[in-house]
């Protein structure tokens, strides 16, 4: 993996935490919310952490920078924390961010789908 290794520090904890790693701005953050697929299904995120990690994430991040997030919503728990992260984004002020819904039209309702927030430039 061309040294991967150096240049990448893995952390086991909660994403909640973020900042007490990161303490330098970021150009992108990415979230996969809900379970590892084919992992236990038991481990999950949750509201309450989401929402920690987003906050701390928006503050981290630079204008022009984007945060992507993949959203699982058809597992037990994954539509509240759906519904928890689509209110916390339509509260972000317009003038600061955008956010950007990206899901399918031909699939199950609770499909996986992708959440775009950028930190605009003006």
């Amino acid at each position: 993996y061309h040294n991967l290794l150096k240049k990448v520090k893995l952390i086991h904890d909660g994403h909640e935490k973020i900042k007490s790693y990161v303490k330098a701005p970021v150009k992108a953050v990415m979230f996969n919310l809900g379970y590892l697929p084919s992992s236990n299904k038991k481990i999950i995120t949750l509201p309450t952490t989401t929402i920690q990690a987003l906050d701390s994430s928006l503050e981290l991040l630079l204008k022009g920078g984007i945060i992507t997030l993949v959203v699982y919503s058809g597992h037990k728990g994954g539509l509240e924390e759906k519904n928890a992260v689509e209110k916390f984004l339509s509260t972000l002020d317009k003038k600061k961010f955008t956010v950007a819904k990206y899901y399918y039209l031909n699939r199950d309702i609770s499909s996986p789908f992708l959440l775009a927030v950028s930190k605009d430039t003006f």
